[in-house]
């Protein structure tokens, strides 16, 4: 496969040479050009990225297409703007694209009260896009109950012929009949998968274990085949790769599909020691190298990106690493590299030359940290902070114009600043702090 170089000076992953690194970080960063403010999903057969940007506020949102073929140029070739949603949602909860066609699934969850007595409810939508005939919406479910909140849900998987959701009441396939169109097959009540993945003809999902199924019986019905409740079972996010499958399991547990239709644990990505409380945020397969993104607990801003070797599958070994503000989503393009998306813009991570470096020791930077609670959030909102030098720091408000909206200096190096947004109307901001020449940015919804 033909390599394209990146010559941004974008995340690049770099080959530091045989022996031991201790720099606080092994990738170089800059900004990609590409729209930070939605979602973006690729697919391996082609070289462009789709981006999904949801207006909460306005119940709209923007769908774009950039081709990276030339990657120091992303080029914009097609949009879809201010796109109805039917309903009020919360979340874009998952987007995935196969071709020229987009999958997504938008949620929203709240309580109601009936006297003292809540009342959970749930709304899940399942939309069918083509950049080409527009936005249908497949499937629409409702959930209410008196005394349990609804299961995770609106988890996607697709391949040539079906749609996979995780929906509220148990794991729907649909049969897609068009570019836009999808007819209800099967459906399974007692499984509400957390995620899920295709391998080898079969659908893997994972819960508190996993269950497998054969798809050579659709559209008739989804036909398990085996199930499985272990302590090493993956958790989290699932894909797959030259017929394996990797999930998160205290780190990234890497499985086989044997001949009797289980799983068998055959490698397994483990966080350095430094990092063994830190929770795993995405993950992706690029070429022979396994990329995730990972933060301390409860503190975006503390955060990293970890690449691991994976030419031996039973032996995955550290080849390169950055820590910063880097908390977000990881994905795989069709020429073997990663685009990351974070809270602070979208960056391109090039994967040539990091197999070349024999050993890497961790070492992490001390950084300061801000919090923000609630958000969303509806009149004010509290931005904690600590850590910061002991000339403190600068914090500013503004919104996605850029037009500032507060503006403050910050005494003392842990405390707590409280922003009333009474005259700001509602929708997206950014709260910044600056302090010894670092930056830390957290994003926050106002809701009226």
């Amino acid at each position: 496969m033909k390599r394209l170089a990146f010559p941004l000076v974008v995340i690049t992953l770099v080959a530091i040479g045989v022996g031991v690194v201790e720099a606080a970080d092994s990738l170089n960063i800059s900004l990609c050009p590409l729209p930070f403010d939605g979602w973006i999903t690729t697919d391996l057969t082609s070289p462009s990225v789709i981006v999904v940007a949801p207006d909460q506020v306005n119940n709209l949102f923007r769908i774009e297409e950039w081709d990276i073929s030339v990657p120091q140029n992303p080029r914009l070739v097609g949009s879809l703007n201010h796109v109805g949603i039917p309903g009020v949602y919360q979340y874009l909860s998952t987007i995935q694209r196969l071709g020229t066609e987009i999958v997504m699934t938008l949620t929203r969850r709240w309580i109601e009260y009936a006297g003292r007595n809540p009342v959970n409810f749930a709304r899940l939508s399942l939309f069918q896009i083509s950049m080409e005939h527009g936005v249908k919406e497949v499937q629409n479910e409702y959930y209410e109950n008196n005394e349990y909140p609804p299961p995770p849900f609106g988890g996607i998987e697709i391949d040539d012929r079906f749609i996979y959701l995780q929906g509220l009441r148990g794991l729907k396939v649909f049969e897609r009949t068009s570019d836009t169109s999808a007819t209800l097959v099967d459906e399974v009540r007692a499984d509400s998968p957390h995620y899920m993945t295709v391998i080898n003809s079969k659908l893997i999902t994972t819960d508190y274990g996993y269950k497998v199924y054969d798809l050579a019986t659709l559209p008739d019905s989804l036909f398990k085949l085996s199930e499985f409740e272990g302590p090493w079972s993956p958790g989290g996010d699932l894909t797959t790769s030259d017929g394996y499958l990797f999930g998160i399991s205290d780190g990234i547990r890497i499985c086989s599909l044997n001949d009797s239709n289980s799983l068998d644990s055959v490698g397994f990505v483990s966080l350095p020691d430094t990092l063994k409380n830190w929770d795993i945020l995405s993950f992706c397969i690029a070429g022979k190298c396994l990329v995730l993104s990972c933060m301390y607990p409860f503190h975006y801003d503390i955060s990293g990106l970890l690449a691991f070797d994976i030419r031996e599958i039973t032996s995955p070994r550290l080849a390169g690493y950055y820590f910063g503000n880097s908390a977000g989503r990881v994905v795989a393009t069709s020429n073997e590299d990663v685009i990351f998306k974070s809270v602070t813009g979208t960056y391109f991570i090039d994967m040539q030359s990091i197999l070349d470096v024999d050993e890497i020791k961790i070492v992490i930077p001390t950084e300061y940290s801000i919090s923000v609670y609630p958000n969303p959030f509806n009149g004010a909102v509290t931005i904690g902070f600590a850590s910061l030098p002991a000339s403190g720091g600068f914090l500013r408000i503004y919104d996605q114009s850029g037009r500032n909206w507060s503006r403050t200096m910050l005494d003392g190096q842990t405390g707590k600043w409280v922003w009333d947004a009474a005259g700001a109307p509602a929708g997206s901001y950014f709260i910044e702090l600056q302090s010894s020449g670092e930056t830390v940015v957290k994003p926050v919804t106002l809701l009226k």
